[in-house]
């Protein structure tokens, strides 16, 4: 900001000029708006994250929903074994099927091993699992062939829909459903 200043000096109209900086009213206004914009973009990142792991969350869920469905369909003889089947705590039964296993064996096995998949037991530090779902659930029904692999977990907003499958009620409001259905057929 400049001013200008007109002063009578020995009878002549002398021009000074008076420079001045900005003001601290000006300066607090630029750091208040400059704060705003940095809190918003703080938002934009925390909701993004958030976003992002939801859907890690989700793809995860995907993708153990279909190798459940793949096991049961290269198992077929052992379909009854599957229906029912209901996993999430972390501590199905451990089953060994390394040599030569009937149906009913493999497909103990591979409930042991959804289950175990779920919690993310293949990464774990220190004890704990860390690669897995938030408080999964896991259920396999089958209805005259038709087989229908759910699994739950705990999402970070509520999502319940109406009339929605029971597999991991008990999550409460904030369960997220992802289902597979598959028909297998009889050999």
């Amino acid at each position: 900001m400049i001013i200008r200043t007109i002063e009578n000096v020995g009878g002549h109209a002398v021009g000074r000029r008076r420079e001045a900086g900005f003001t601290l009213l000006e300066v607090l206004v630029a750091v208040f708006v400059l704060a705003i914009g940095v809190l918003g973009m703080a938002r934009l990142i925390l909701i993004a994250k958030q976003v992002n792991y939801e859907a890690v969350q989700r793809s995860l869920a995907i993708t153990l929903a279909q190798d459940m469905m793949e096991r049961v369909r290269s198992n077929p003889r052992s379909l009854g074994s599957y229906d029912g089947a209901s996993v999430g705590s972390g501590s199905a039964t451990a089953q060994s099927c390394t040599g030569t296993c009937s149906a009913t064996q493999l497909a103990a096995y591979d409930i042991y091993q959804w289950d175990q998949a779920l919690y993310g037991s293949s990464e774990a530090a220190g004890g704990r699992a860390l690669g897995g779902l938030v408080m999964p659930a896991g259920c396999i029904t089958a209805n005259a062939n038709v087989v229908t692999v759910e699994i739950a977990w705990m999402g970070s907003r509520d999502s319940v829909i109406a009339g929605a499958s029971t597999c991991g009620a008990a999550i409460g409001s904030r369960r997220q459903i992802v289902s597979v259905q598959s028909y297998v057929a009889n050999l």
